[in-house]
Formats: structure tokens, sequence, C-alpha cells
């Protein structure tokens, strides 16, 4: 039993207040580079992949994509890759399903996020993702924050990866320092052949070993974030916020009165 204070739905799996996670985009070949950097410091990605462009000199092969990418989330990013915003409803809906089904069937998995191309979308975009089973979907831009979106059909990432180390430096000094700790997602994103482009590995290096083991932070795919965030606020309570009640299958974390709680799935508790 729990005094009689207010739950407050601020914590991750295991009681941590951090998530960090990042999401890359249109499998370059550069990002078997990119997934042994992750893998080694522990670093947990999503790849936003164009099945189109699969088996192509500078692109990653259509048979690779369950070893490369195992431990990590294959999303979609469309079929062709076109400027959605620029397609009628039909199109739209047409690129997305081709794009998930390809992806599907070549990783063995269930595809649910995206992150569309050119960071463009509109309401059409936003009826087909619905329609289609999109869980997500990322915007191309940063919000400096660490900050979740309320519509996770429109999550802008908290930085690309070249303004990174300034973030985690602030992550790291401020945010993570915090009396109580403000907690949030550190998200960052970028297209692996930027490293290539810009001959700066050493920085993405610098990122995931900036950022590797730090107690206090869950590494996760962006699909996990969505999954945990969408059953936290699924939570259910009594009027006078006395009873909480789990309906999901996920331990869900949170504190109440300075106190870390876990609501096992299904469980009821009186705080």
């Amino acid at each position: 039993m729990i005094g009689r204070k207010t739950l407050k739905t601020d914590r991750f799996p295991g009681g941590k207040h951090f998530a960090v996670t990042f999401s890359y985009d249109d499998g370059d070949k550069a990002d078997r580079r990119l997934v042994e950097i992750f893998n080694r410091y522990g670093m947990k990605a999503t790849f936003n992949l164009i099945p189109s462009r699969f088996d192509g000199e500078t692109v990653v092969s259509s048979g690779e994509l369950g070893s490369l990418y195992a431990g990590h989330e294959i999303a979609c990013h469309t079929y062709s890759h076109p400027h959605l915003e620029r397609l009628p409803l039909t199109g739209q809906v047409r690129e997305i399903s081709l794009g998930r089904a390809a992806l599907e069937q070549l990783s063995g998995g269930i595809v649910r996020g995206m992150a569309t191309p050119y960071g463009g979308k509109n309401s059409d975009t936003v009826a087909a993702m619905n329609a289609l089973g999109i869980a997500y979907c990322r915007n191309a831009g940063s919000t400096g924050t660490l900050s979740l979106p309320s519509d996770f059909l429109d999550w802008t990432p908290s930085c690309h990866h070249t303004s990174a180390p300034a973030v985690i430096e602030k992550f790291k000094t401020q945010w993570a320092d915090q009396p109580g700790c403000y907690g949030g997602v550190l998200y960052i994103w970028g297209h692996s052949f930027e490293f290539d482009r810009a001959d700066n590995w050493e920085l993405a290096e610098q990122i995931c070993a900036s950022l590797s083991g730090l107690p206090d932070v869950w590494y996760a795919t962006n699909i996990e974030i969505y999954d945990y965030v969408a059953a936290q606020r699924a939570l259910l309570m009594s009027a006078d916020g006395s009873i909480v009640y789990n309906p999901s299958a996920a331990d869900i974390w949170a504190s109440c009165g300075g106190e870390t709680v876990c609501i096992k799935g299904g469980e009821t508790i009186k705080l």
C-alpha cells in the first residue's frame, strides 16, 4: 500500500527516468558500419527502409535484413521514397502499404512504424497511416528537447546527429542532473551515408560512447517506446485517483510521492 499521493507516469521500464533511441533512413550500405557501432555500445535503433532500392550498389541487400538489423527495428520509409504530400490519397496508400508489405515479407516481422520521405505529409498521409496500421511516424526536424508527442503520428526527434554532441552534453549536465530528474526521451536521427560523406565516423563513435552504459537510461527502439507509452497512457484510474488498473500485459512503471511504483500487467493497485 502506498500513501494517498498523485501517481505520475514518468518512469520507463525498470523505473528509469530516461530513454535513448535512434532513427536512420534509406538503408544505405553504411548502415552495416553504423549497426556494428550501435551493437558495440549497446544502443537500439530504428531503420526506415525503402524496398524499391534494395540490392542496388549503394544500399543494403534484401537478403540481409533479418541478420543485419537483428535486435533493432525495421520501419517503413514508403516503397519508392516519393514526396507523399504531392500524391493523391490512393497513391499514398499504395506507397505505404507496398513498403510495409515488402519489408514484412523480407524481414519476417511486423512493421508498424515509419518516417515520411523528406519529412512531408498532409491530412491524407495521416488518414492512410491510420488505415494501414501505422503506429507512429517520425518527422524530419528537431525539437531540442526530450519531449514525447501527444500524437505519435507526429513525432519529431530531439536532434539530428550533427547536433547531438551539444544536446547530449545538455542532457548529461542539466536535464539528468535536476532534482527528481525531469525525464524524457533523447531521440537522435539521420542517415548513415552522412558519416561517409562528411568522413566523420568518429562522430558516431563519440555519440554512442557518451551515451553508453548510463544507469538511468532505457535503450529502446522507436516501436518499443511507442508500445510502452501507449500502455502507460492506457492506465485507468478511479475518480479520486486512489485506484489504478493496468489493462495491458506490460508492466508499467510510475512514481508516487517520490517512490517508484511498478504496476504489473493486469494488476489493480490502491495508492
